[in-house]
């Protein structure tokens, strides 16, 4: 996969505002990039196993606080009490922004709900080069 590539087209195309489609154009900028998808997840909370095929690595034990954003990293944020099907969104380092059907104004996919996004639990994935 190319990570260069793969910021470029989640840039590429974020919208202004969410449509709901956060999973659907990070898969997409996945295989725009020469990711691979041997299985399309029916939730972006369920995504671990695509970022795992295309060499990315959980930041376990990392928090929101502790954490220091790289270029291609990934949260996926589970099922909470603001979304079931959960959310994942891409760190580029260029813009300095996250991005995932829309970009997005900081970390938490909504702000005014940060709380909610972070009891309902995440992990954090990096790209590793083998």
């Amino acid at each position: 996969m190319n990570l260069d590539k793969f910021t470029y087209n989640i840039v590429k195309t974020a919208r202004e505002r969410s449509i709901g489609y956060c999973a659907k154009n990070v898969r997409e900028a996945l295989e725009e990039s020469d990711g691979i998808i041997t299985k399309i997840p029916l939730y972006p909370r369920d995504y671990e196993p695509v970022l795992l095929e295309n060499d990315y690595i959980p930041l376990v034990g990392l928090t929101i606080g502790d954490y220091k954003p790289e270029n291609g990293d990934i949260i996926i944020w589970q099922k909470n009490n603001a979304s079931k099907a959960g959310h994942i969104q891409v760190y580029v380092q260029e813009t300095q922004s996250w991005y995932s059907d829309f970009k997005q104004h900081n970390i938490f996919p909504n702000f005014k709900f940060s709380h909610v996004w972070i009891n309902g639990g995440y992990m954090i994935y990096r790209h590793v080069i083998k």
